[in-house]
């Protein structure tokens, strides 16, 4: 009798962990859930003002909960209207489907390339 209790006890156990494992993989982000895409210009000249646009876009099925967007310029950059180099940047929920654009204005200084350096994260 306790043995048919035991093994009926780890056959539920299997199936409530198997179950939870396929819920918790299922809203998991990956990189082609949460679509990230930076335009801007390949090329020009010290002291220019260059404007990027930052394209956000919900492939997934849930949405991105309280995410928050952290742009950074490389060294010898400053940002418009900013004390620092870097502006950090809550955002509202990106639903299922949704897309979202935001644009930073900076002027950058010493670097031939003006992409090197560049940091943007998403956390969500």
């Amino acid at each position: 009798m306790s043995k048919t209790i035991l093994i009926f006890f780890l056959i539920v156990f299997a199936i409530v962990g198997a179950i939870g494992l396929w819920y918790w993989h299922s809203n998991s982000y990956s990189k082609e859930t949460l679509k990230l895409e930076i335009l801007g210009p390949e090329n020009v000249q010290a002291g220019q003002e260059i404007e990027y646009l930052v394209k956000l876009k919900n492939n997934g099925k849930v949405r991105a909960e309280n995410p928050e967007l952290i742009f950074q310029v490389p060294d010898k950059s400053i940002l418009e209207g900013q004390p620092s180099r870097r502006i950090i940047q809550k955002i509202e929920d990106i639903y299922p489907g949704e897309e979202r654009s935001y644009s930073f204005k900076a002027r950058l200084f010493g670097k031939k390339k003006p992409w090197h350096g560049w940091i943007i994260i998403l956390k969500t």
